[in-house]
């Protein structure tokens, strides 16, 4: 999956100023602990691809936790995607190795380069919020292609890509190779012919409940209405009407937010939803007392000008307003290594309840995951311990 990151080290993040529409207060996260949750060691034990190329995320069985972890492997010109299924505690997610499938023992259907990014937990199975690549015909990574503007290049990012839904039934991954059937597409890019290699990022999603139903909103990189720069989206759809069509083998109808209405989730348009451009190869969630987050980070500046990579953590009262974040101190790294490879500094956040749930719910205690540094040689998984301040209340909820 193509990069996108965050450089720093979390010492201190402190009080996040949640504006408000809606009335909220400020509300204060408490940086408890920081931990190494995978070290590269892990990650080459775990990992085809000896890197974790995704948000790694997580469901339950038998009491048990286990891990997905998305990697991919470059080898003469191509690409290949795997997921590594792994078991182990919050504080050691590779404790035992399930196995590592290509991509096609591990998705079942449709074209395209495929990656988890999230999940979400059913008593009747997981669904797997997808990143996709390729996913048009004839799309292949290093394919020779004609852009807009009449030049000639090779595909290395993510042509043609797409958010998509996976339904993985009953699963028991100890004694059956997890598969993971892919229902079809549910976001594709507004003005998909103007970026013939645009990058939809995902999946942060959360659950909003509106007039007692819940709701799914996910969050996404978008294409703009003119102009070059995009910007995060969000989109939704009912969470069972969701769950009832992944269990028939399809999708439902999802739909973008764009400045008060809402738009087809297969390509229509969409309005920025948080203040700065970043990178939501993230994740996002609820805490108990109706609060909001959402992770999102940015990479570390190649050129040595403007901002350095770092973490953003917002939070908000309605999902469709994420107003300035919280950064923590940032640390800017060299441009590159000692081989001349770009640094890339902090990509691919999750964030988990403390109990080793995974569902878009967070409690008073919640982990984030951030890998740090990619493919290069001091990479690796941290993991910080937040605790919810009791000035994280919302009001009253409206709709939105």
């Amino acid at each position: 999956m193509p990069l996108v990151a965050k450089a720093g080290v979390l010492w201190c993040l402190v009080a996040l100023l949640a504006l408000g529409s809606w009335g909220a207060r400020a509300c204060t996260f408490h940086l408890e602990e920081e931990q190494i949750a995978l070290s590269k060691a892990d990650i080459v034990r775990a990992t085809t691809g000896n890197l974790i190329d995704s948000p790694i995320s997580l469901f339950t069985h038998g009491g048990e936790t286990y891990w997905i972890l998305p990697s991919v492997l470059h080898r003469r010109g191509e690409a290949f995607v795997y997921h590594a299924v792994t078991k182990g505690p919050l504080s050691e997610p590779t404790r035992e190795l399930i196995g590592d499938w290509p991509e096609d023992d591990f998705f079942e259907g449709d074209i395209g380069m495929k990656w988890v990014t999230n999940t979400y937990q059913h008593p009747d199975g997981v669904l797997a919020f997808v990143h996709t690549e390729y996913a048009g015909p004839g799309q292949y990574y290093g394919k020779k292609i004609t852009t807009s503007d009449g030049k000639t290049k090779t595909l290395r990012g993510p042509g043609h890509s797409r958010i998509g839904l996976a339904w993985y039934p009953h699963p028991d991954p100890d004694n059956t190779p997890p598969t993971f059937r892919y229902l079809g597409h549910i976001i594709q890019p507004h003005r998909e012919k103007r970026f013939e290699a645009w990058n939809v990022h995902g999946t942060p999603y959360l659950i909003h409940t509106i007039n007692g139903e819940e709701w799914f909103y996910i969050y996404f990189f978008d294409a703009p209405k003119t102009g070059r720069q995009g910007h995060t989206a969000v989109a939704r759809a009912k969470v069972s009407d969701v769950i009832g069509a992944a269990k028939s083998g399809k999708t439902s109808p999802w739909q973008k937010f764009d400045h008060g209405q809402w738009t087809e989730g297969l390509g229509g348009s969409s309005s920025p939803v948080t203040a700065i451009h970043s990178i939501v190869h993230s994740d996002a969630g609820t805490t108990r007392t109706g609060r909001h987050i959402l992770t999102t980070s940015m990479m570390n500046n190649f050129k040595g000008q403007g901002n350095p990579s770092q973490i953003f953590l917002y939070d908000s009262c309605t999902p469709t307003n994420w107003p300035e974040p919280q950064r923590e101190k940032p640390v800017r790294l060299p441009a590159t290594n000692e081989k001349g490879r770009f640094n890339i500094g902090w990509q691919y956040l999750s964030l988990v309840d403390a109990s080793g749930a995974d569902n878009g719910i967070i409690g008073d205690v919640f982990w984030l995951y951030a890998g740090y540094q990619f493919a290069r040689a001091d990479r690796k998984i941290m993991r910080f311990k937040f605790r919810v301040g009791s000035d994280c209340a919302c009001p009253a909820a409206g709709p939105r």
